[in-house]
């Protein structure tokens, strides 16, 4: 019921106070005697006091987060608690009062008296103060979030940039009978490759602007859940031999256009490539980029004379975004028919390269064919082309994956940047490419980049997952995982992500889950198989881990898989095997997701033949006792072997001079993540004959998690058969080995 209030009597002492209706439904009042009651209450002083103290507040946060490392945009977080925390100000001060004798009830008008506090007052007291902590530690929780360094993964940067814009897909206005889609997508896709080219500015990815297509959002909408700050939006209308473009480029937060224009063309290939350029220079002055020279040119360099090859190439592209097999099929013969009209299409080429590439990663054809179809294309694209960015991209993708030539990789992707700096995919590229290296630190910046321009990209969110399971942050690497999920729940890469990371801390029995998820997902993955039996392996599962090894070879229709026939050498091993099947040499796979798997010991060293063993690390890797030799993740464990056989040789002294490369090396590396260092902290202890500090590093490698090949390590390293006859080693065997017993045994 509210009050009513009314102006009494002449003389009478409550003239002015509210008298409470007690008739049901009467909800007048006096309008000034509500606010003499405010007033009266302390109400609208507190108010004046909380706004002027929030105020100063948002100007003290403004100057002391930058030097906190708090970037800017952790201001709205003071913004939202001093909010929240407004009405709760409010309500206290209409309540109750402060007085030299603590809090007291605020008396009625007529009464004039403060009242103690009942129960109830007690009661809404604590309500009011747990409320306010929730508020403050939420507010605190998240500015701590966003301090600087390597970004967080559950809250991805949102930070609109006055460069950043995000160019909607095109609408085709075209009539029905024209078939003109293809043409709008290309001018589209076009356009965005223009702006990709200039430094300066930055261009929300393809795969992140799809989803607005046809949307109703308004550009604010849109502005603030891509966190850009302008929107170029456009539509393409084909009428037989004319076309007609027309774009308006709109500021994201007030929705007001600042700047439009159409243009009538005759359709031919030069027509459509003078507009797109004509559109990035135009777009460029707008945000007030500067392009040089070379990036002018590049923007202004035609890709095609021929409008039928260009439509062929566009087809391509249409077909080639559904991702599917038949799709992919008809992307190919569109990409063919543009070299029928135009055999030197560089652009065409890169199409088919990157075709073949994108196949080699997921199985679609066996990876060595694929490859050479792929490198073919691709250096074709590059001699008609040599500013074509994404050929130098893919082709740093297959001497990576299928040489090993890292250094070589990087060298291809810088070139690609600097052709294409403003392009997602290639930053992505080039941050996994560090990522494998181990050199975690400078992959960073391109995630972080790349998920900035891409934050939708499936295949970007999953690959930070792993960076950040790779760097031991492991929670973190679970809410990436998770926000996967949420954008596509049956994307593949996100479930064996999720199995790697299980596996990664230990519980390999939740891995299998996540594994044979991603199998029911893509079925023709020899690697996703693989891992499937390398976490029954973990959990002391060996026969059944030979069976699905097995299984996996028949499923994969006799195609050669160096993954699956690696885990039957394993299977076969933790079966008592003698090493007699073991491969000749250290197998490696390009793609290195096995954890480590592919880099143990060769046939020889297991065989204890030192003297062969030395000689075959010496021919794969040429020059490693070197001290100028740089070791890495890829080359390091080739030198503790080396060291081994060398102890064992009697060379003591060349050993340790290994050694201490060795633990120069993994100094600089995290213990916890997907290599798990520390056991090799423990390997290189027992090689100097440091009992102690072999078993101090395994029982901290095993408290932090690390069960990554345990049982080889424990039952069969040569590195650490210094320290197997001692009882704390024993014993530790014992808990692990009894711990994944009890995994196995789990439901």
């Amino acid at each position: 019921m509210l009050p009513t209030y009314s102006a009494g009597k002449p003389g009478d002492a409550r003239s002015t106070a509210p008298v409470y209706s007690t008739v049901p439904g009467d909800v007048t009042w006096d309008t000034m005697s509500f606010i003499s009651e405010l007033k009266r209450r302390k109400v609208l002083r507190v108010a004046a006091i909380y706004i002027v103290s929030a105020w100063l507040s948002l100007q003290v946060a403004d100057v002391l987060f930058p030097g906190w490392g708090v970037p800017d945009t952790a201001i709205r977080f003071v913004v939202y608690a001093a909010a929240a925390g407004f009405p709760l100000a409010l309500l206290f001060a209409w309540m109750f009062d402060i007085t030299p004798h603590g809090i007291r009830r605020t008396p009625r008008s007529d009464t004039h008296e403060a009242t103690t506090l009942a129960s109830r007052d007690y009661g809404l007291l604590v309500f009011l103060v747990l409320l306010f902590v929730a508020i403050t530690w939420n507010f605190a929780h998240r500015v701590a979030l966003t301090r600087s360094g390597i970004p967080e993964a559950s809250i991805p940067v949102r930070v609109p940039n006055a460069r950043l814009l995000a160019i909607l897909p095109f609408h085709d206005e075209s009539l029905e009978t024209e078939d003109a889609a293809f043409l709008a997508n290309g001018v589209h896709r076009d356009l965005m490759t223009n702006v990709m080219k200039i430094a300066s500015l930055g261009v929300i990815a393809p795969g992140s602007v799809e989803q607005y297509r046809d949307t109703r959002k308004p550009p604010s909408v849109i502005g603030r859940e891509l966190a850009v700050s302008h929107i170029l939006e456009g539509a393409v209308q084909r009428a037989g031999a004319r076309v007609r473009v027309t774009l308006q480029l709109v500021k994201a937060d007030s929705e007001l256009s600042i700047w439009a224009e159409s243009y009538d063309r005759t359709l031919t290939a030069d027509n459509l490539f003078e507009i797109q350029a004509d559109i990035a220079e135009k777009v460029a002055i707008a945000l007030q980029a500067e392009m040089t020279p070379a990036e002018k040119s590049r923007v202004q360099n035609p890709a095609t004379e021929i409008f039928a090859a260009y439509e062929a190439l566009a087809r391509g592209y249409e077909a080639y975004d559904e991702n599917n097999a038949v799709a992919i099929e008809e992307a190919l013969h569109w990409f063919r028919r543009a070299l029928e009209v135009e055999p030197d299409f560089a652009h065409a080429h890169q199409a088919i390269g990157r075709l073949y590439a994108y196949t080699s990663l997921f199985g679609a054809l066996p990876p060595e064919e694929a490859f050479e179809l792929a490198e073919n294309s691709l250096r074709r694209a590059i001699e008609l082309d040599p500013a074509i960015g994404p050929a130098y991209a893919w082709l740093a993708v297959i001497v990576r994956n299928r040489d090993g030539e890292f250094a070589k990789a990087l060298d291809l992707l810088d070139t690609a940047l600097a052709n294409e700096p403003g392009n997602a995919r290639i930053m992505h590229i080039k941050a996994l490419t560090l990522r494998l290296l181990g050199r975690l630190e400078e992959a960073a910046p391109l995630y972080k980049r790349a998920q900035r321009l891409d934050p939708l990209s499936l295949t970007v969110t999953e690959s930070y997952g792993s960076f950040l399971r790779d760097f031991g942050r492991f929670e973190d690497a679970e809410q990436q995982y998770r926000r996967a999920l949420a954008l596509d729940p049956d994307f593949p890469s996100t479930w064996w992500g999720l199995g790697t990371l299980y596996w990664t801390k230990g519980q390999p029995a939740q891995a299998l889950e996540w594994f044979d998820g991603a199998i029911d997902r893509l079925p023709y993955s020899d690697d996703f198989r693989a891992w499937l039996s390398l976490a029954q392996l973990e959990l002391g599962q060996a026969g059944l881990a030979e069976e699905s090894a097995q299984q996996s070879l028949v499923a994969l229709r006799g195609r050669k898989s160096t993954s699956v026939q690696y885990v039957l050498y394993l299977a076969a091993v933790a079966q008592g095997d003698d090493f007699t099947r073991w491969p000749d040499e250290r197998t490696m796979l390009g793609h290195i997701w096995l954890g480590g798997a592919m880099q143990l010991p060769g046939q020889t060293l297991m065989q204890s033949q030192f003297a062969g063993a030395l000689t075959e690390i010496e021919a794969r890797v040429p020059g490693l006792e070197n001290a100028d030799e740089a070791l890495d993740f890829r080359n390091f464990r080739e030198a503790v072997d080396a060291a081994i056989a060398l102890a064992r040789l009697g060379e003591k002294e060349r050993s340790t001079q290994l050694l201490d490369r060795v633990d120069a090396f993994i100094a600089t590396q995290h213990r916890i993540g997907f290599r798990g260092y520390w056991v090799e902290d423990a390997r290189v202890a027992a090689l100097r004959g440091d009992s102690d500090g072999a078993i101090v590093a395994l029982e901290t490698a095993v408290a932090e998690g690390w069960r990554n090949l345990w049982w080889f390590y424990f039952e069969h390293d040569p590195a650490l058969d210094t320290v197997r006859a001692d009882a704390r080693f024993q014993a530790l065997h014992s808990v692990v080995a009894a711990e994944m017993r009890a995994e196995s045994a789990k439901p």
